[in-house]
């Protein structure tokens, strides 16, 4: 039996895919770390088990999420990756996605989201240039991932510059490592990922290269780091080969412009946190106190055409909301009815003071309850969330805690 992983940057419509190709029926949701552990079910007519793991941005491996992606890519019974794309991020997502075909691993890239694309790609050309099979999740039949066995690919390879390069070449002469690309390895720990120190056999000495490159980018380059370096080699990478293979349409460019104006603020280093702030600040205040006195007088509206009125020297709107009063309402009229029938007043006071005001007093919270959950559900649905856990990411993680415990 043959694993295979399920990777992707979060909100890329990972477990969609997962369901569909499994028959099962996970969670799916628009938010960072919808899958928060490995899930695996068997692909639907087939003898190979599929591996859905977190949605992460990278393998920094600063987080648990990227430390279990990570490893379970190291891990030698996975022998094949299926890279989840989101085409209409297509360069946002790419990142993660050299950091996967580095792995020398994926067998095969999906690209979601198809019907919201509003450019033209050419697949085969871009297919090339990856090394790897694309397909589109609303076109190619789920068969074309049921293979057992996996095919001999070409070589994925970047070229990070001489220097670069020299020191992987150092690097893949200490590693220890029959069953994982020696590349890939020493890529990863140029980039500061301590999951893969183990594979070095002298440590002490792979650290003194990985030194020495640092001190020579920064006088060559000026950059600050070995991975912002990369970074910006994979940036160019990447904006070459959309060059190439993309084809950007006139039309249709009002939402995309949208998107990309949203996420300039949302992901900004300050005004992220200021957008967020205020956010929250305006959900609070309208759910405990800007509409909750709108709503009572509705509420209280309603009953008067009714002919509903609550007795002053029972309750007055000004000192309760509508649930209050409607809860002392009932009271009142079920005291009423009990003393008709002459109930002692024990079983009054326990059906009224005790059952009727014990649901009420939790009743009361109702409206806060819907209105904060109904700006929660809006905020996750238009992708609010998943942005706020990437801004968060760097914070939380130097906490030792994943951004996802942001949100409830």
């Amino acid at each position: 039996m043959s694993n295979y992983l399920l990777a992707g940057n979060p909100n890329v419509g990972k477990t969609t895919i997962f369901n569909s190709l499994t028959g099962s029926d996970e969670k799916i949701s628009n938010f960072e770390g919808a899958t928060v552990q490995q899930k695996s079910a068997l692909i639907k007519n087939s003898q190979v088990r599929l591996v859905d793991l977190p949605g992460v941005n990278g393998l920094s491996g600063s987080g648990i999420l990227e430390k279990i992606v990570l490893e379970s890519i190291l891990n030698v019974e996975n022998v094949g990756i299926i890279n989840v794309m989101d085409i209409t991020n297509f360069k946002r997502t790419s990142y993660f996605m050299i950091d996967l075909l580095e792995s020398q691993k994926v067998e095969y890239i999906i690209f979601n989201m198809m019907d919201l694309f509003d450019a033209k790609v050419n697949i085969e050309k871009l297919s090339s240039l990856l090394n790897v099979k694309i397909v589109f999740a609303n076109k190619e039949k789920t068969n074309l991932l049921l293979e057992s066995t996996i095919e001999q690919k070409e070589y994925f390879k970047i070229n990070y510059g001489q220097l670069v390069e020299d020191a992987i070449t150092k690097l893949v002469e200490l590693i220890n490592s029959e069953d994982i690309d020696k590349r890939f390895i020493a890529i990863e720990f140029l980039k500061g990922v301590s999951g893969v120190n183990k594979y070095f056999v002298l440590l002490d000495q792979a650290q003194k290269i990985l030194n020495q490159l640092l001190v020579e980018l920064q006088k060559t380059n000026n950059v600050a780091s070995i991975s912002g370096y990369l970074f910006l080699v994979r940036k160019k990478f990447i904006e070459d080969i959309m060059r190439k293979c993309f084809t950007i349409n006139s039309v249709n460019n009002e939402l995309k412009w949208l998107n990309r104006t949203f996420d300039k603020y949302a992901l900004h280093h300050i005004y992220g946190f200021i957008i967020f702030i205020a956010i929250m600040y305006v959900i609070f205040m309208v759910t405990f106190s800007g509409i909750i006195p709108f709503i009572s007088q509705i509420i209280f509206s309603i009953l008067g055409l009714f002919n509903i009125h609550v007795s002053d020297n029972i309750i007055t709107y000004s000192q309760l909301n509508y649930i209050e009063q409607l809860v002392s309402y009932i009271q009142y009229i079920t005291t009423l009815g009990l003393e008709h029938f002459d109930i002692s007043p024990g079983m009054i006071s326990f059906i009224v003071d005790g059952a009727i005001a014990g649901v009420g007093a939790v009743l009361v919270f109702l409206p806060q309850i819907l209105i904060l959950f109904t700006f929660l559900t809006i905020l996750e649905a238009i992708g609010y969330f998943a942005r706020v856990t990437v801004l968060f990411e760097n914070l939380f993680s130097k906490l030792g805690m994943s951004s996802m415990s942001l949100i409830p």
